[in-house]
């Protein structure tokens, strides 16, 4: 008997050998392998015995007691992955295995995870799109037509630019066209402004303005025109101050370093957060994966160790920020002489104002101190030098509290008196009038001294790529040779994820900045590692991958339509008015915000101005993004907030947009814009329906439409500017066929 039940122990040991191994290896080896995260290493019974930071991970023959099934089964709380992912059969296996004796396993080496794998070049006979997506039914040649400018360029055909088409439909002439369209880099710009947060001010309570970030808006915008390969955009972004010999270009492009949240106090605390972010949107942008979420402990599903994530953040401590002149040194010392030169002139009519406002300041600084409690008092009273650490913070309080703002001494002056300060502050305010202008300067980043006291610098160790070695300088440049290396799995697939999202809305990886195993998983790995590899093949050229995906027969079919974006919406408006601006670059405008649309929290007035104004109908890149007051029209068509990056816009539908569309002041002053555009260049009420359909929406009437219009534009007095509003109003118009 003891010899038979000798025998089944160890069949039942073997079998649950062989389950436990085969658990082990899909669900735990991926960060408890080679990664070893909280130096728990489960490939080898010695290391299960070692265990990690949180003592063994199994005690032999004490299953209940261990910490891998209390993890696994969900008996320790909070319970940690994989628990509840397993079946209830793999845990009971692990259970028996442990009370066995937890016997040595055969473990073959853990399959790396597939995004930290360098993806594989494959032959397909013509274009491999269309090898994973058999196209259907064709689309006409008037939705190709205006779904490629609106896809390209983020502006409609014109009614010549269609006709010419469908009289030559010659596609890929049009998508070369296309894409050597300086509206080109406006349009796929703002995806990427999106990724790394661009905005025009500095966020939280006081958001201020930040008058130079628009040259990197810019930046973005002309290198997409030049088909800068994207290996050296990375570069630029993250090191181009530090290149060789670093221009304008150069510079401006580190704009990507500061166009985060800026914290209005600068502590070692904020100081750390503005790197976290920073940490976060490289990661995410660049490679696709949730480094932020190693900052306070080991990553739950990648292999990203929490000291991958203090590598990169000493790769950017010792950064500063700078403002980099983009003129010569003559000129920057002209232009400081000069300033220095006014400053001594205005000095007397300065001094005049104080000691015209000291006498009501010192009164009313004095009746603040006297309020205060004695404690207090006695703190201020005490010589520096003798004061308890008490006293010295409470003398520090004392001089926040006793500060007296210029508005609470001008609402003490009599009606003379404001008279005066007003002739005195003018006379300060003359001189400031002879100030030369700012010379040209960029929003970036440079190198200080502070190195990160505690860390060395360095890069992921999850893809399957060697380390680079870090030297004393120039630690950017060396993480942005990794990123943008041909090797790197990650940097060329993301990218083409991204671009594939953009022009399909749906992507291989439906959360294109996590291709972690968090994230959503892969689609079609094939096709994904092809565009990838032919991309790198291509030169890193972003116009050569549009060029691929357009001319595919798959792009050519019907397709689900897609809700434009917020700026497009607004740009097509605009463009189909004929009032549109195509003035590229520069500062950005300020549109009109309806103050009942919009309640500042901070008192703040936005200078925009009135929607009748021609100067505010630039494009929708342009608008000037306060990160505190959005403009409403964008709001609502989900334009995201800038605080964190993008990576996938929403496209909601809510009754606000139809609200807006109908009732709002900018969409009012373009539907007139529209209706004399039609009364100017059509004659009969037919045609001028007719031009409308074929500005607003590229095709003619059906004749149930024209019908219905004509006899709108009979019985209504403002009948045509109405049936302008309406088109804006169609789906068909917002949506990109």
């Amino acid at each position: 008997m003891r010899l038979a039940a000798a025998v089944l122990a160890g069949c039942v040991s073997l079998w649950a050998q062989g389950d436990v191994a085969a658990v082990l290896q899909k669900n735990c080896l991926g960060c408890h392998g080679a990664a070893a995260m909280s130096g728990l290493d489960l490939r080898s019974r010695e290391g299960m015995l070692k265990g990690g930071t949180r003592g063994p991970a199994v005690l032999p023959g004490q299953a209940k007691d261990s910490l891998l099934y209390a993890l696994v089964s969900g008996a320790k709380k909070p319970a940690m992955p994989p628990a509840g992912l397993l079946k209830p059969e793999e845990v009971a296996a692990i259970e028996r295995w442990i009370n066995a004796g937890a016997p040595e396993l055969t473990l073959s080496p853990a399959p790396k995870y597939w995004a930290f794998v360098p993806p594989v070049h494959r032959n397909y006979e013509g274009n491999a799109i269309d090898q994973f997506f058999p196209s259907a039914k064709m689309a006409d040649a008037r939705t190709l037509v205006r779904r490629a400018y609106l896809d390209l360029l983020g502006l409609p055909p014109t009614p010549a630019q269609v006709e010419e088409f469908v009289r030559n439909p010659d596609w890929p002439k049009l998508v070369d066209r296309l894409l050597a369209s300086p509206h080109y880099g406006e349009r796929w710009a703002r995806h990427w402004l999106d990724l790394v947060r661009y905005a025009d001010s500095a966020g939280y309570e006081f958001d201020r303005d930040r008058p130079t970030a628009w040259r990197f808006r810019d930046y973005v915008v002309n290198s997409l025109n030049a088909d800068k390969p994207y290996d050296q955009f990375i570069r630029e972004q993250l090191a181009g101050d530090e290149s060789a010999n670093p221009g304008p270009e150069q510079f401006i492009a580190t704009g990507y370093l500061r166009h985060g949240p800026e914290a209005n106090i600068r502590t070692d605390q904020t100081r750390l957060d503005e790197l976290d972010d920073l940490i976060a949107t490289t990661s995410g942008a660049f490679l696709g994966l949730t480094v932020g979420c190693a900052r306070c402990h080991d990553h739950k599903f990648d292999p990203i160790p929490q000291k991958d994530y203090f590598k990169l953040q000493a790769v950017f401590y010792n950064t500063e920020y700078a403002s980099h002149p983009l003129t010569d040194a003559a000129a920057i010392a002209a232009n400081v002489a000069e300033n220095k030169r006014i400053d001594q002139l205005q000095k007397p009519a300065k001094q005049a104002l104080l000691d015209f406002m000291k006498p009501t300041r010192d009164r009313l600084t004095e009746a603040k101190r006297a309020s205060l409690p004695e404690y207090m008092q006695l703190a201020v009273r005490t010589p520096a030098a003798q004061r308890t650490e008490g006293q010295a913070l409470n003398a520090k309080q004392v001089e926040v509290t006793l500060k007296t703002s210029d508005e609470d001494v001008i609402k003490q002056f009599s009606a003379e008196e404001k008279a005066r300060h007003k002739e005195l502050v003018a006379a300060v305010e003359a001189f400031d009038k002879l100030r030369p202008p700012d010379y040209p300067a960029a929003l970036g980043i440079k190198n200080g001294k502070k190195y990160s006291p505690d860390h060395q610098p360095g890069v992921l160790s999850a893809p399957a790529l060697p380390a680079p070695s870090f030297g004393p300088d120039h630690l950017r440049t060396t993480l942005a040779n990794w990123i943008a290396s041909p090797e790197n799995p990650l940097t060329a697939r993301v990218m083409v994820n991204r671009i594939f999202l953009q022009h399909f809305g749906e992507a291989f990886v439906d959360t294109p900045s996590n291709f972690g195993k968090s994230g959503s998983g892969v689609k079609k790995q094939e096709l994904l590692d092809w565009l990838a590899t032919e991309f790198m093949r291509s030169g890193w050229s972003l116009k050569s991958l549009h060029r691929l995906i357009l001319t595919s027969r798959y792009y050519q079919s019907q397709l689900r339509p897609r809700r434009l974006e917020a700026e497009i919406v607004r740009d097509s408006i605009l463009a189909t008015a004929g009032t549109l601006d195509r003035t590229m670059g520069g500062s950005g405008v300020h549109p009109f915000i309806d103050p009942t649309l919009w309640q500042g929290s901070s008192g703040r007035k936005w200078p925009g101005k009135s929607d009748e104004d021609p100067s505010t109908w630039r494009r929708g890149i342009y608008v000037f993004t306060k990160r505190t007051i959005p403009v409403p029209m964008m709001e609502v068509y989900d334009k995201p907030d800038t605080v964190a990056s993008c990576a996938r816009r929403n496209r909601s539908t809510t009754s606000i947009q139809a609200l807006i569309m109908m009732n709002g002041s900018f969409v009012d002053v373009q539907s007139r814009k529209f209706a004399e555009r039609l009364s100017r260049e059509a004659a009969t009420p037919e045609e001028q329906v007719k031009l409308g359909f074929a500005l607003a929406l590229g095709r003619s009437p059906t004749a149930k439409e024209t019908s219905a219009a004509l006899s709108f534009l009979q019985s209504n007095s403002t009948g045509l500017v109405d049936f302008c509003q309406t088109l804006f109003n169609l789906n068909e118009f917002a949506y990109i066929p």
